[in-house]
């Protein structure tokens, strides 16, 4: 989550250009597919990952997409982006500890450059994800990278492209894939794959043309908001119960851009596995009050319309359990599905350990 957070956080300088470049008077189909042969290898992020290191990881990934319009006005500030949905294969390289991996990711894809014939572009999509071979007590001990067979999968690539006839491409790129559970289930030290990759993408159907009204002129101002989420998770030993977890936040945040708000949030966690954990190290507890922690984050918001993406690094200010660090993180998304009321889905981690996901409900004041 580490190196996750940290490409995404890159990224977000790249989006702030996109206002302005030059791009066709139409797209290049109504919609694309795509196809990329992938070779990569498994990253060590901690030493008891290499033993899983067999082979290289070779992959396939098939996508569909749709390039946007400038309909809405969140397309023309990002230059027109196109959204999909793709689907990837993977050789694990390790057929008897984990074995194949697929997954289904809807992701966008920014484009960056005035070049119309070779095009550089960034992609990033979060969707469900499939692990041949999880851990097993008995059967699969040496697998201490996954704990379950669905997980969640996040994908980054930066591609260029290059026209080759009127609707045909050729692709090259490289890319970071992770698969994690976010601790419902341990082990769970998650399975990050970096690649490179080469295919082609085909264009169908006539182009349509791109609306280049000017942007509405933009305020900026302060935005408020708070959410209660809950979360599931599971702890050491491997096989024992199960514990949930509630959240509050609360935060105030300037949007300064069109696409940028960036503030501070008071995040207050109750997570019942703490008091089990401290217990366990014979330390006496205080119910409610030791399974409570209690913290201040800086927050970054990258804006499309109803839909925003969240990263988070954080503080705790009031935490009885040490050994996860006094530093967490959080990366997800929101989406107002109602006047100022939306729904989040988040991954909560203390650096690279991930420690459980949220589903939650707010509402901006």
């Amino acid at each position: 989550m580490k190196k996750i957070s940290a490409f995404f956080l890159l990224t977000i300088l790249l989006f702030q250009k996109t206002n302005g470049q030059v791009v066709p008077d139409s797209s290049t189909g109504t919609f694309a597919f795509s196809a990329n042969y992938s070779y990569g290898f498994i990253i060590a992020h901690r030493q008891t990952i290499v033993p899983l290191q067999k082979d290289h990881v070779k992959g396939l990934e098939i996508s569909i997409s749709k390039p946007t319009t400038g309909k809405k006005t969140w397309q023309r500030a990002y230059n027109f982006p196109s959204v999909g949905l793709k689907y990837f294969y993977f050789d694990l390289g390790n057929p008897e500890q984990l074995g194949f991996a697929q997954a289904l990711v809807p992701y966008f894809d920014f484009r960056f450059g005035k070049n119309k014939n070779l095009q550089f572009n960034f992609q990033y999509g979060w969707g469900v994800g499939y692990i041949e071979k999880k851990f097993d007590v008995k059967t699969n001990y040496k697998n201490i990278a996954i704990g379950s067979h669905w997980n969640s999968t996040i994908s980054f690539s930066m591609d260029a492209k290059v026209k080759v006839l009127r609707q045909t491409f050729l692709n090259t790129g490289i890319s970071l894939t992770h698969f994690s559970n976010g601790s419902a289930v341990v082990p769970n030290l998650g399975i990050n794959i970096a690649a490179v990759k080469a295919g082609v993408i085909q264009y169908f159907g006539t182009g349509k043309p791109l609306n280049r009204d000017s942007l509405p002129a933009f305020h900026p101002g302060y935005r408020n908001s708070l959410y209660i989420a809950g979360g599931f998770k599971q702890t050491y030993p491997v096989e024992g119960p199960g514990y949930y977890v509630m959240i509050f936040s609360a935060s105030r945040l300037r949007q300064f851009t069109r696409k940028s708000a960036i503030g501070l949030a008071l995040d207050v966690h109750y997570d019942k596995s703490i008091i089990a954990r401290l217990e366990n190290d014979s330390v006496n507890t205080d119910g409610f009050i030791d399974g409570t922690r209690a913290g201040v984050s800086a927050t970054y918001e990258l804006i499309f319309t109803d839909l925003s993406m969240l990263v988070q690094m954080g503080g705790y200010f009031y935490n009885s359990y040490k050994s996860d660090g006094n530093m967490y993180h959080r990366l997800g998304w929101r989406y107002c599905f109602y006047k100022n009321y939306f729904a989040c889905f988040n991954l909560k981690s203390h650096w690279a350990k991930a420690d459980f996901f949220e589903w939650g409900v707010g509402v901006k004041l």
